[in-house]
């Protein structure tokens, strides 16, 4: 598309210049393609107020930090190897078949330095987690205000998290929606969709551990599953703060 801009003209939205009802986003070079024909009439501090300030602050800060917690959760629990040789001779057990036999018992890693690296990982995991629902079912509340396509409910979007294998789909989706569809950062949601199916291989790799006693496929569930829930948490950190900027850009323009 051709129109003349103002040089140094900042990115955002404007009234469409093709002359459309709509608004157009401009890149700070060049007017996008996709025009937006429904605005609510929302002014900046009401957008700003769909979304919890120190939810957004948390998210930018710790979900890094959540990040290395469970890098050095799966690394303690993999020197440890604890639970992969204790859920072993459980499975064993029940294999023989004789009632007479003690029962193992599982052993986990709950104590000493590694038991607190461990909870500590656990809790950061659910305190992002929750932020990020909240975060999530304000942001669509924004988006739809900003009239925004969205192909997945604002409910939809947050129950999809614990609906079991469509959670591999569902929620990158419904965060995807949060943003205009020619938004380059929605394949970002897409990536996430690949990564997040690494976690399936994590998932079989730690059976088939377990089951076979294979220090292979211990290693193999070690390096799966560390470098796919790093990088799920970091691209979504991506995401998260590409939609508050998008959604801000809009916001600033209705203000």
């Amino acid at each position: 598309m051709s129109a003349e801009t103002p040089q140094n003209t900042p990115p955002g939205w404007y009234v469409d210049p093709a002359g459309s009802s709509g608004w157009r986003f401009f890149d700070g070079e060049t007017w996008t393609e996709q025009v937006q024909q429904e605005v609510k009439n929302l002014a900046l501090p009401q957008l700003r107020n769909n979304v919890g300030p120190l939810a957004i602050r948390l998210h930018k800060y710790l979900l890094p930090g959540t990040a290395v917690l469970v890098g050095v959760n799966f690394i303690l629990r993999y020197l440890s190897q604890e639970l992969f040789h204790t859920a072993h001779a459980i499975v064993e057990w029940i294999r023989a078949g004789d009632a007479n036999a003690p029962v193992p018992s599982l052993t986990t890693s709950g104590s000493g330095f590694e038991g607190v690296i461990v909870n500590l990982a656990g809790l950061a995991s659910i305190g992002t987690f929750v932020m990020l629902l909240v975060w999530q079912y304000r942001s669509a509340t924004e988006a739809e205000a900003l009239g925004y396509p969205m192909k997945i409910s604002r409910r939809l979007g947050i129950w999809s998290w614990f609906i079991p294998v469509a959670n591999y789909y569902l929620p990158y989706k419904a965060l995807s929606d949060l943003l205009p569809p020619d938004d380059e950062h929605r394949k970002i949601a897409w990536v996430l969709c690949g990564v997040t199916g690494g976690k399936l291989i994590a998932t079989l790799s730690l059976a088939a551990a377990i089951l076979s006693g294979s220090s292979s496929w211990w290693t193999l569930w070690f390096i799966v599953g560390f470098s796919t829930s790093v990088a799920v948490l970091l691209l979504r950190r991506q995401l998260i703060l590409a939609i508050e900027a998008n959604h801000e850009a809009f916001g600033k323009t209705l203000g």
